[in-house]
């Protein structure tokens, strides 16, 4: 008894420090330059590690379409052309988010789900006898933005109870890793949508930091003032080269102003 004990001790030790070690590479991918697509990728091979993830779902709840998008699909039967409308409660991703709570179904609890109506057949895709389905909310602090799930079509005792704490565990630093990346993603496309109207402007512009040394121009500038951007970057708009020397109170009190407000010139 004292040689199986320690045994067990070693064992779920051993487990601990691989989910541990989960938690670090998936936060250390979140923090480098990856795409989501990467991201996923990442997410499923480490999650591999401790849990098996032959049939692997990632889905998210996107409010602005009313929709959840199955945004990485690792699937033996199925393909991930499956989108469903939010708020029916017909699939069991779409019940994981209603409800938000983890749920563990063989076929047989899938069928009492579909009598009771809260499933619907024609939305779950292939269902084979010994399927067993493993799902958790994906949670940013309190808010649903998604579900995680796997699942087996041939091994319907695959997964237990332990199996739901260990991907319930680490489906807070899945959902924070995705919610990192997708701003980040937003802010990119931010950034590029920035950088396409500045430069296609049709007036001359510069971008300034708070000290009003320039940091970039479009090309309209270069027309206007014949300056490009290794002649011009890291100078000062109060040097005079922009503006006659007369003018320059003048235009340190609108760069003032405009640090704070918007600027209409007369």
């Amino acid at each position: 008894a004292g040689v199986e004990g320690i045994f067990l001790d070693i064992t779920e030790r051993k487990q601990n420090e691989k989910l541990q070690q989960v938690l670090y590479n998936i936060s250390k991918a979140a923090n480098s330059l990856i795409t989501l697509d990467q991201l996923y990728k990442i997410i499923h091979e480490e999650l591999g590690n401790i849990i098996n993830t032959t049939n692997f779902h990632i889905a998210l709840l996107n409010k602005e379409e009313n929709r959840i998008h199955y945004d990485y699909f690792f699937d033996e039967k199925d393909n991930s052309s499956i989108t469903l409308e939010c708020d029916n409660v017909g699939s069991l991703s779409a019940h994981v988010i209603k409800t938000g709570q983890p749920l563990l179904v063989n076929r047989k609890q899938i069928n009492k789900m579909i009598e009771r109506g809260e499933l619907i057949l024609s939305h779950l895709g292939t269902l084979t006898e010994e399927i067993l389905w493993l799902g958790v909310p994906l949670k940013i602090e309190c808010e649903v933005i998604g579900t995680m799930a796997v699942l087996s079509y041939t091994n319907s005792e695959l997964y237990s109870e332990k199996d739901i704490k260990i991907i319930e565990f680490v489906s807070g630093q899945v959902a924070s890793a995705i919610d990192r990346v997708q701003k980040e993603e937003a802010l990119q496309k931010s950034n590029q949508e920035f950088v396409s109207l500045f430069n296609s402007c049709p007036e001359a512009l510069l971008y300034t930091d708070k000290k009003s040394d320039i940091l970039y121009i479009n090309p309209r500038f270069t027309e206007v003032f014949g300056y490009t951007l290794d002649e011009i970057i890291g100078k000062n708009t109060d040097e005079g080269m922009i503006y006659p020397k007369e003018n320059i109170d003048e235009e340190k009190y609108y760069t003032k102003k405009s640090l704070n407000n918007f600027v209409e010139y007369e």
